[in-house]
């Protein structure tokens, strides 16, 4: 067989040949045999055909589940006693691959991610934090409006401005109500726990 020329159809003609020469072991009427048993002429050349169907399978046509089939079907010939129905098995798989030289591929569909749901869930959460810090300086406000003087708020202003790092500021800030009296610290503590929203808290 000229390498340069082989072809599904040289390969099933080379194995429909092999096929016809198969034929039926004979034995002799004193011995007893169980099953029935088949001689291939020329063994070396079916296995040579062999090893080029392979081979061919795997290079025209890579993971396709004809070459198994054909590794299989030759296994099964082999403890069939070369029987022919196995045979043709092996040839009908070649003429599948001429019938159906490419099987349809699923095409692999990707978890879709609602990217506005993560938008909006984010959104949800900035909303939720933003109205929080706004109800926490409202009620701040709201505790100390009574009991500081425009003077002593403007006071607490410019610390902030001076020092921008809240830790920093704290001491600032403590010592800078202590020196307006205890008197308003604990009135502004006051104001804030009976705030509604916190008191509620509380109860």
């Amino acid at each position: 067989m000229d390498t340069d020329t082989i072809t599904l159809d040289k390969l099933i003609s080379d194995g429909e040949l092999i096929l016809s020469q198969i034929y039926k072991i004979e034995y002799p009427s004193n011995i007893i045999c169980t099953f029935v048993d088949y001689e291939i002429p020329e063994y070396c050349k079916y296995e040579r055909w062999k090893s080029l169907v392979i081979r061919f399978l795997s290079l025209n046509f890579p993971g396709d589940r004809c070459i198994k089939d054909f590794e299989n079907a030759a296994i099964e010939l082999k403890k069939q006693h070369n029987s022919p129905e196995i045979f043709e098995r092996m040839i009908g798989i070649l003429q599948s691959c001429i019938l159906f030289p490419s099987l349809p591929q699923k095409e692999e569909t990707k978890p879709t991610i609602d990217k506005s749901v993560n938008v909006n869930v984010h959104q949800s959460q900035d909303q939720s934090q933003t109205q929080k810090q706004g109800f926490a300086i409202d009620i701040f406000l709201e505790a100390i409006k009574d009991e500081i003087t425009g003077k002593q708020l403007k006071e607490l202003k410019s610390i902030a401005q001076e020092e921008s790092n809240p830790e920093k500021a704290k001491s600032k800030i403590l010592n800078k109500v202590k020196s307006w009296g205890e008197s308003i610290s604990a009135s502004i503590i006051a104001n804030i726990i009976t705030n509604p929203v916190i008191w509620n808290k509380l109860v």
